[in-house]
């Protein structure tokens, strides 16, 4: 069956000075353990300041970062999604020009 997460209080992120805006959430399983990655940054919009977080769990309780992203763009849109035996993420990266950031 389907088990619904929507409604269950979870804090996977880790409190990152400068960093407080937590979302563009994704979560799936992937060889017994939960996958969550999302989008940290400084505000919810646009920020060179941005970096994408990839944790697992195997609780819903205990979150450990596997992996962390950033390259001075804004980054956002995250998805993970499973292609055969492998786990991919993917996301988009706004490229900052003339104080504007385009893709």
């Amino acid at each position: 069956g389907i088990d619904v997460l929507l409604g269950r209080p979870l804090q996977a992120s880790k409190d990152v000075a400068g960093l407080h805006s937590n979302n563009n959430v994704t979560i799936t399983t992937f060889n017994g353990k939960y996958v969550l990655a999302y989008r940290q940054s400084d505000i919810h919009f646009p920020s060179d300041k941005t970096q994408i977080v990839v944790a697992h769990s195997t609780d819903l309780n205990s979150w450990r970062i596997e992996w962390t992203y950033a390259n001075g763009c804004d980054l956002r849109e995250v998805l993970l999604f499973h292609m055969g035996d492998r786990l991919l993420l993917y996301f988009f990266s706004l490229k900052p020009a003339n104080s504007q950031f385009k893709p």
